[in-house]
């Protein structure tokens, strides 16, 4: 698409105008500008940059809907309706919870993203030893099919679509989620929403792992494929947002994602799921930060790009749903500041457009007192807010990838597309996965990031407005932000509630279901339909674990500077 004369006569341009200013290039605020990623960034981009990458616009960009997807997974975009509007969010019980996510709905929310305890995430019950002091601080306890009757009542979970943010029991909640709606009558085939299942993503990121990778990567497959055969609109989450938390860079972030949901499609392969079942029913939460607006968009645009052209290339997917790459695209909290908290909102409001220009299907950012503590409800209804204005007020819903055909936006995700596919290349040189988290790699890497960066705030090399640059003492408004603050006593009654459901359930049916279900563990049969029967009976999330816990035991990590 390039004439060899016409760039021919760019360069001489080009050349002619770099000598003619050559004083005022010497006056730059710094000698050399780089991305996070440590891509250099040009002074300028010109049809030049873009013939050295070997840029085809029908092989690298093409239109909304179709291969190569770069510009967007449908054909109308968000010219048909907006991104959904969603904000994980969780409180000390689930009654609080329930009427907390009745007020995100009513100021429109798009869905429920449930917020668990790490009590929950990990597998306990709240009377365990273990957990003492920490249920109900991050988020909602629901440890059985009772707590989500009350998490859910009087919310229509036909219509409204349930998020659920808990990897390693995410069986359970899966389970529980289905439980209740065959109980009110819903057919399953019509539930919405998606339950995050990227185990792989804990042992590189996050630690909220309970079981070995092998049996873990089993159980999420397990989950993957049975939802793929029965509730075909709600999907699996798997999530980069949390390895970009932790330090990866965006490079990381696109191949260790892709990496991931290769291990979940060869693992389903080897059980004889095909990918065509299995990758229809796979959704990705992408993260993103405020500070690199361009660099975000290309990586968004690079990731659909590099997924599709995988699945078809090196799965052999032939239903077109299988290359979509569907993303929540989440902004980062690390970044969001206690010092001058109310500069956060303009942060989030910078991530709503960037989520707009890269062509999500959901977004959620963070409140303006996230780095403070759990958000308050009027600090959730702002994040709804920010990204409403976006949506409305902005434009940038009318024509669909408006930086399309940006010199400098399609080099960069050439670029994150070259670079991402060597990593990923890395990641199957040593033997996978799972086999680079057992070796450490993606975990020292991010550390290594994740110092480096620090340090780059410490010099003043990395700006933060509030914090290394226009610095001032906080004022009465500032002083004021608080977060929300779990009530002590609530903790009590939680673990009072669980006892009283062990006395007045059936717990013959309980352990005649948790017995079958140890049995099933140690075949190769799906195991989502015996926690669905042993969740019915309101065994709970601890019982069912404890079963998983005595078949495949627990992992011990390497441990990794």
């Amino acid at each position: 698409m390039f004439e060899k004369d016409k760039l021919d006569e760019i360069r001489v341009a080009q050349q002619e105008w770099e000598s003619r200013h050559l004083y005022e290039f010497a006056q730059e605020s710094k000698k050399e500008f780089i991305t996070e990623d440590g891509i250099p960034i040009r002074r300028i981009y010109t049809p030049l940059d873009l013939e050295e990458k070997g840029f085809d616009f029908l092989n690298d960009v093409g239109f909304p809907g179709e291969l190569p997807y770069t510009r967007g997974i449908t054909s109308t975009m968000y010219r048909t309706k907006p991104w959904k509007f969603v904000q994980y969010s969780g409180r000390a019980t689930p009654e609080e919870s329930n009427e907390l996510w009745k007020r995100q709905l009513a100021e429109g929310a798009n869905a429920v993203v449930i917020a668990n305890d790490l009590p929950t995430q990990l597998g306990y019950d709240p009377d365990h030893p273990m957990v003492q002091g920490e249920v109900g601080r991050t988020g909602a306890p629901i440890s059985s099919l009772r707590d989500w009757e009350v998490c859910f009542d009087g919310i229509d979970i036909e219509n409204v679509g349930v998020r659920t943010v808990c990897n390693a029991p995410v069986i359970f909640m899966v389970a529980s989620h289905i439980a209740l709606a065959e109980q009110r009558g819903v057919n399953i085939s019509k539930l919405q929403g998606c339950a995050q299942n990227d185990i792989l993503k804990e042992y590189i990121a996050r630690g909220n792992y309970i079981f070995p990778p092998e049996p873990s990567v089993r159980l999420a497959v397990d989950v993957i494929a049975y939802l793929a055969s029965h509730c075909s609109m709600y999907q699996c989450d798997l999530s980069s947002v949390h390895v970009m938390e932790r330090g990866a860079n965006k490079v990381q972030q696109i191949a260790w994602g892709i990496s991931d949901a290769i291990t979940y499609l060869e693992s389903a392969a080897k059980r004889e799921v095909g990918v065509d079942k299995l990758a229809p029913a796979m959704n990705f939460i992408s993260g993103m930060y405020h500070n690199e607006i361009f660099a975000e968009v290309a990586k968004f645009r690079a990731n659909r790009k590099l997924w599709a052209r995988i699945l078809k290339e090196r799965f052999h997917a032939k239903d077109p749903r299988s290359w979509l790459y569907r993303t929540w695209i989440v902004m980062g909290g690390v970044r969001q500041l206690k010092q001058q908290p109310l500069n956060n909102i303009a942060r989030s409001e910078i991530c709503s457009l960037i989520a707009g220009l890269s062509g999500g299907q959901d977004c959620e950012v963070k409140s303006y007192n996230e780095a403070i503590g759990i958000p308050t409800p009027d600090a959730l209804t702002g994040c709804l807010r920010y990204q409403q204005i976006a949506a409305y007020e902005a434009g940038i819903t009318d024509t669909i990838d408006p930086f399309a055909g940006s010199y400098y936006v399609e080099w960069l995700t050439k670029e994150f597309e070259e670079r991402a596919i060597k990593e990923i290349e890395r990641i199957d040189q040593l033997g996978g996965m799972i086999k680079a988290i057992e070796k450490g790699y993606p975990q020292s890497e991010m550390t290594k990031n994740a110092y480096q960066y620090q340090k780059k705030i410490e010099s003043g090399e990395v700006v933060q407005v509030g914090l290394n640059k226009y610095y001032s003492e906080p004022t009465a408004e500032e002083k004021a932000v608080r977060p929300y603050r779990a009530k002590p006593e609530l903790e009590d009654k939680t673990v009072a509630k669980i006892r009283e459901l062990r006395r007045n359930r059936d717990n013959a049916k309980v352990k005649q279901r948790l017995d079958n279900l140890l049995e099933m563990a140690r075949t190769d049969e799906n195991l989502v339909p015996p926690v669905i029967e042993a969740v019915k009976v309101y065994a709970t999330v601890g019982e069912i674990c404890d079963v998983f816990r005595e078949v495949y035991g627990v992992y011990t990590p390497l441990a990794i500077w």
